[in-house]
């Protein structure tokens, strides 16, 4: 499963090591895989199969659903840019305490990427490939990575999204029907 995609707004995804002589932006794997885990639980609500698909630890909440032992992810997920390297530049972090907000380096509107998942120890079934189809996709048109996601930084955007707003709303309602989520288009 392979998709293409740019951020819409500046992007602020940090390793561990965030010094501010160091503070140079990265989109990581396993920052992506991070968002999917997330989406997945939000969209099927189904933990054993998201421990499954995503890995687990031996734990008691595990053991209660007949999960034992440890279990490596059971999908790989690759990041390729696809711009080349922008420079990144100090950004804002948080633009409306004016100066005290600070700044970090983020990775620049625009850029662009291919993402690709492949099936780790054998294929994975219909169903479970339709399912993590469906939590990209939902990802990539409705979701965002890195710091200050929640306030709009790092909003991801598909090449394939669609254009018009009926559209729009048509297949993001798609993809999060029959899930406690909502969305809405406002003006």
């Amino acid at each position: 499963m392979i998709r293409t995609f740019s951020f819409l707004t500046c992007a602020f995804p940090h390793g561990a090591y965030q010094s501010p002589g160091f503070n140079r932006p990265e989109l990581r794997a396993p920052s992506i895989k991070g968002q999917l885990r997330w989406w997945y639980d939000a969209l099927f609500a189904d933990e054993k199969e998201e421990q499954r698909l995503f890995g687990f630890v031996s734990t008691r909440q595990n053991s209660r659903l007949g999960l034992h032992g440890n279990e490596a992810s059971r999908i790989l997920v690759r990041l390729r840019p696809l711009t080349a390297q922008a420079p990144t530049a100090p950004t804002e972090f948080m633009p409306h305490k004016g100066r005290e907000g600070g700044t970090k380096q983020a990775i620049p509107a625009g850029t662009r990427y291919e993402l690709s998942i492949h099936p780790r120890r054998g294929p994975q079934s219909a169903e479970q490939n339709r399912r993590l189809e469906r939590v990209l996709d939902a990802w990539l048109l409705l979701g965002a990575v890195g710091q200050r996601s929640n306030r709009g930084a790092g909003s991801v955007w598909p090449d394939d999204a669609p254009v018009e707003a009926a559209a729009f709303m048509e297949r993001a309602m798609g993809l999060l029907a029959g899930s406690k989520l909502r969305c809405a288009l406002l003006d």
